[in-house]
């Protein structure tokens, strides 16, 4: 198994040089075949992200793979939200997925990269994180919310506390680090009930611990995607609000 999941690494990684759809789909039907994951939104992954892309290119979004992707008019939103990758790297889809969501509450929205495992808890990953925050400053960014997906949610619960005073609010997906400090700003936690990879009762026992909003899902790990609609709603909630 951990050969099959090392494949379907390298091939997301080729992913900059492709159209990001065709690979991402490709790599939700191997992970199917392949079971190496146990949870229940694996079944509907490949056509989840069918449908999901097909909705992107409908509406003329640049599948392009760059780093860091943008949504928004950068220097002149109220605000910015940094999204953290998960594990295999950074895509455009779930950028966009959030950037919709920022977009109600006039921010814009910027995704770096870190590479394909994700761990932004690392060095390099503070290091990344940190020089965007110095580069959108540059442009004259002066309200930022940090937001993560699954391992990017890890990292952001790490991390925000280390850069307290730098971001006004946190958003998790799937995932938190249940020994993470206290950012000591508002959290909205949106979880997947049946999740395998980041157990919900982690997630909500961290969302309680720092006094966050915690919203769960119907689903797995994959929740962002499966349910799309619902975590677009929690989040436009939490931030309009």
């Amino acid at each position: 198994m951990r050969k099959w999941l090392g494949v379907l690494v390298v091939t997301l990684g080729i992913a900059s040089t492709v159209d990001e759809g065709h690979v991402a789909v490709t790599a939700a039907h191997a992970i199917r075949v392949t079971g190496y994951y146990r949870d229940p939104d694996v079944a509907k992954l490949p056509a989840a992200m069918s449908f999901a892309y097909a909705r992107l290119r409908a509406q003329d979004v640049d599948l392009t793979p760059r780093d860091p992707i943008e949504f928004g008019d950068i220097e002149h939103a109220a605000g910015v939200v940094i999204f953290l990758h998960g594990f295999a790297g950074s895509f455009v889809l779930p950028c966009w997925e959030l950037s919709r969501a920022a977009a109600h509450a006039k921010l814009a929205t910027v995704c770096p990269s870190t590479g394909v495992n994700g761990d932004w808890w690392s060095a390099s990953g503070e290091k990344t994180l940190r020089a965007t925050v110095a580069n959108l400053r540059r442009r004259g960014v002066q309200s930022f919310y940090l937001a993560g997906l699954s391992n990017g949610g890890v990292g952001a619960t790490v991390l925000a506390p280390r850069m307290r005073g730098t971001f006004k609010g946190l958003i998790l997906l799937s995932g938190a680090s249940s020994s993470a400090a206290n950012p000591g700003i508002p959290v909205l936690a949106v979880q997947g009930r049946r999740d395998t990879m980041m157990p919900a009762s982690m997630v909500r026992a961290y969302t309680q611990r720092v006094g966050g909003r915690y919203v769960e899902l119907d689903a797995g790990h994959f929740s962002m995607l499966i349910r799309a609609e619902e975590t677009h709603d929690a989040v436009v909630s939490w931030l309009t609000r």
